[in-house]
């Protein structure tokens, strides 16, 4: 049996020979200051108490921490939705920062899609298209094709907004190879939607009508159905189809929605165009859906409103078709919408009249040419971020492919360090194996020795000197020798008894009766013996070693009670732990004096005894206080 010493370096050396260092990086404790913060943060009512702790929580946390990235990722999204967006810029760029020190490229492409939103809210869709692009890019480097894909729908939606209406139908096909195995309906709903806007807008209705067909196969909530179904109704109407398109509005009265303006626009065209269509006029209705779109602050929808407005007034020849043309005018230009400035101007340019009519004209054609360079350096600007990411990509494949072949000499040289302390390691690991082999082997040997020795001895004594006792007994029957006869017979006993403390130990299926018997036998008459677990241990399972141990231990300690301990009770209790076999003993003797304890040998040779199988012995004693013993063999 291995010693605490000896199975202590063999795990150090075992530690060493497989330890290596754990990255931490994914592990951060929620005990942690700044995970505490960041979960405050999150269950936080107030907008402005989020940030707040998100302040503190980014302060407590360490570049390395996990958690950093989603508290800078709370902090833009909050900024943005307070219109802070210098704030949300100024952590939009410290999460690229971060991810660029940890080389984190999922993060990278994160920090990017960040301030692409941050632009959207802001109607900067120039920079909304660079952002979404160098987006999809790092999530395409990072192998998630599925971010990659929306991120290229979103560049697709704002390449329509400039005009690019060619570049934004590549970029959603582009997408839709992406896409083809994602879940996400709601992206594939936008996709689709986003390619038949630009079929419509490039005046191809039949595709348009597929592509919003699509859409609604995809689409679950009602208020996405709502909005696909009155586009698609657009369309009939550009077609001058307007049963279709009446039809496809009257259904939509019947779909419920708690979208109130995407409600209030299919409504609002259903009478446009019932007007159009067989000239039943509802004007009233027409301005109290715009009434309820100036108090939902629905520019976009208020646009559609004037521009209906207009062309009823204009066809009817009234006064008011002026007032919501300008009204037309004023919002479209409120809200940068460029293509209704123009509607609104060409109305003007009729309703007007002399230099009003001149001015409203000369405005138009300059923003129509402004427009349409617009629109071309849309495409430039797009070709040039493509071109710029390609090449940077390029330039990122050449380094490595130049740091290559040092990283492989790198590798080689660490690869023969690792190999060459692997075999350092592995030698002196075999070399403690198996000298802790050997050294139990000679242990093993001489106890065995030991107990061969103590046979013989035995033997000799119970064979030849008592033996040649008792003949000398038998000659000496005389009444005249009594006295030494009595001497010789005690004699004759104890050499019995050193034969029999020292005969052979059957170590077999038999041991446990044959040591309850010796427990019994030695104990002596006179001594009440009580045991405790006895029947508890597995005495099969216990090696040969330990079974001669225990028997010689308990004989020794039994017969040391009986001959001088003057004990009238005992005690020895047996307990079965998960490492180790417990025995316990004490008996009411008359113990003895510790400053006496180097003339007890015999106590001396059961220490000894218990130590050769790696085991430990204490005991507890005082004159007239009895003796106890504890003993302890591993199992």
């Amino acid at each position: 049996m291995l010693s605490k010493s000896k199975i202590l370096l063999f795990l150090v050396l075992f530690l060493c020979f497989s330890c290596r260092q754990e990255n931490n990086f994914d592990k951060q404790p929620k005990e942690d200051r700044a995970y505490t913060l960041f979960e405050k943060g999150k269950k936080a009512d107030d907008i402005s108490q989020k940030l707040s702790f998100y302040r503190l929580a980014s302060k407590e946390a360490k570049v390395s921490d996990t958690i950093l990235p989603y508290i800078l990722d709370h902090q833009i999204y909050y900024s943005e939705y307070l219109k802070e967006y210098d704030s949300a810029f100024f952590f939009a760029n410290k999460m690229r920062d971060l991810a660029l020190k940890n080389k984190d490229t999922l993060l990278i492409a994160q920090s990017y899609y960040r301030k692409a939103r941050t632009f959207l809210a802001k109607k900067d869709y120039e920079n909304v298209l660079e952002n979404m692009y160098k987006a999809q890019q790092y999530y395409l480097l990072g192998g998630d094709s599925i971010k990659a894909g929306k991120r290229l729908v979103e560049v697709a939606i704002a390449q329509e907004r400039l005009g690019d209406l060619a570049g934004s139908q590549q970029s959603n096909t582009r997408a839709l190879e992406l896409l083809k195995h994602t879940k996400d309906s709601a992206f594939l709903v936008s996709l689709y939607n986003s390619l038949a806007i630009t079929y419509r807008r490039l005046g191809d209705r039949k595709e348009a009508l597929k592509e919003f067909q699509n859409a609604l196969d995809h689409s679950t909530a009602s208020e996405e159905k709502v909005t696909i179904l009155n586009n698609m109704a657009l369309i009939h109407a550009d077609l001058k189809e307007y049963e279709k398109a009446l039809k496809i509005w009257q259904e939509i009265s019947k779909i419920p929605t708690k979208d109130s303006i995407n409600w209030a626009r299919a409504k609002e065209n259903h009478l446009f165009y019932k007007w159009l269509s067989n000239g039943t006029r509802e004007i009233d209705s027409l301005k109290i859906i715009a009434e309820k779109r100036e108090a939902w602050k629905d520019y976009s929808g208020l646009l559609a409103s004037y521009a209906h407005l207009t062309s009823i007034y204009t066809r009817e020849k009234s006064p008011l078709a002026k007032i919501y043309a300008e009204k037309l005018l004023e919002t479209s230009k409120s809200i940068k919408s460029e293509d209704d400035i123009l509607l609104a101007l060409d109305h003007l340019v009729d309703l007007s009249e002399g230099n009003s009519s001149k001015s409203y004209a000369q405005d138009y054609i300059k923003l129509s040419d402004s427009l349409k360079k617009a629109r071309i350096n849309a495409k430039n600007l797009f070709a040039k971020i493509r071109y710029d990411e390609e090449q940077k990509l390029v330039e990122i494949d050449h380094l490595q492919e130049l740091s290559a072949k040092q990283q492989i000499d790198l590798l080689q040289q660490k690869n023969q360090k690792l190999v060459a302390i692997f075999a350092i390691l592995l030698l002196l690991f075999l070399g403690v194996i198996i000298y802790i082999f050997l050294q139990q082997k000679h242990k093993r040997e001489k106890l065995n020795e030991r107990y061969k020795t103590e046979k013989q001895l035995a033997k000799k004594v119970h064979d030849e000197l008592a033996n040649d006792i008792y003949q000398i007994m038998a000659q000496l029957q005389e009444e005249k020798h009594a006295k030494i006869l009595d001497q010789l017979e005690n004699v004759y006993r104890r050499t019995r008894d050193i034969s029999r403390e020292n005969a052979a130990i059957k170590t077999n299926q038999n041991f446990k009766e044959d040591l309850f018997y010796m427990i019994s036998k030695t104990s002596g008459n006179h001594i009440k013996l009580i045991t405790n677990g006895f029947e508890n241990i597995s005495w099969n399972q216990i090696e040969e070693t330990k079974k001669i141990t225990i028997y010689r231990v308990l004989q020794e300690l039994l017969v040391n009670s009986r001959k001088h301990s003057k004990a009238s009770s005992l005690i020895l209790s047996f307990a079965n732990q998960k490492k180790f076999i417990e025995i316990n003993y004490r008996d009411n003797g008359i113990g003895f004096d510790k400053s006496g304890l180097k003339k007890m040998s015999g106590l001396a040779n059961t220490e000894n005894r218990i130590k050769d199988v790696n085991g430990s012995f204490t005991f507890e004693t005082e004159p007239n206080a009895g003796f106890s013993a504890r003993i302890k063999i591993p199992n």
